[in-house]
C-alpha cells in the first residue's frame, strides 16, 4: 500500500469515495476501452500529471473493489497498516506519519472507529491525544490488506525488472518530497 500511498500524494487522496460514482467511472473506462482499443493500447504520455492521473484513478477503482467487500474505502489501507505497526499512535503522530493533513486524519480515523476498525483509548483530555489501536476486526483485516497491497504492486510492475523497481520507488519517494515540501511554502 506505500506505493499506491506514494502515488496519492501525489495527486490527490480522497477520504471517501461514493460507490455510484465508482460504478460510472469503471463503467466509462470499459466503455472507452471497448470504443478506442487502438488508441489506448499505445498510451504513453509525455506529461507526468497526466500518467499520475491514469495511475491514480485506475489504482483507486482497482483498491476500492478489491477493498469494499471489507467495507474499507481506498485510503484506509495506511491507516490500518500504520496502526498495526505502530499500536497507541495518537492521530497528530498518524497525520505525521502518513503526511496527510490533521483534518483528512480525524475523518479517516472517525470513520474507522464507527466501522469497527479502530478503537480510541483515552491518553489526554484532547481527543488527538488518545492513543489508537486495531480492533480485532482491524487485525483480522491485516492479511488481506497485505495480500490486496502484494497484488496491485505486482500488478503495476509486472513487467519491470528489480532494478527498474527500485528505481521507480526512489523517483516517487523524491516526487513525494518535492510536492510535500511545495505544499509547505504556499501556506
Amino acid at each position: 500500500m506505500l506505493f499506491l500511498h506514494r502515488l496519492m500524494h501525489i495527486y490527490f487522496c480522497t477520504v471517501r469515495h461514493c460507490m455510484y460514482t465508482l460504478l460510472i467511472e469503471r463503467s466509462l473506462i470499459f466503455l472507452d476501452c471497448d470504443i478506442e482499443k487502438d488508441v489506448l493500447k499505445d498510451f504513453n504520455s509525455d506529461e507526468l500529471f497526466l500518467t499520475i492521473s491514469v495511475i491514480f484513478r485506475h489504482a483507486r477503482i482497482h483498491i476500492n473493489c478489491m477493498l469494499s467487500s471489507l467495507g474499507l474505502e481506498g485510503c484506509s489501507p495506511p491507516h490500518l497498516m500504520a496502526l498495526h505497526n505502530h499500536p497507541g499512535t495518537g492521530q497528530n503522530a498518524l497525520a505525521c506519519y502518513l503526511k496527510m493533513d490533521k483534518g483528512s486524519i480525524a475523518k479517516a480515523v472517525k470513520s474507522l472507529i464507527d466501522k469497527g476498525f479502530v478503537y480510541r483509548e483515552d491518553g489526554a483530555e484532547y481527543n488527538r491525544r488518545d492513543n489508537l489501536y486495531l480492533t480485532r476486526k482491524g487485525e483480522e483485516t491485516i492479511p488481506v490488506l497485505n495480500k490486496i497491497r502484494a497484488d496491485f504492486e505486482t500488478s503495476v510492475t509486472r513487467e519491470m525488472t528489480k532494478s527498474e523497481i527500485r528505481t521507480l520507488k526512489s523517483l516517487l519517494d523524491k516526487a513525494v518530497n518535492n510536492i510535500l515540501t511545495e505544499s509547505r511554502c504556499r501556506k
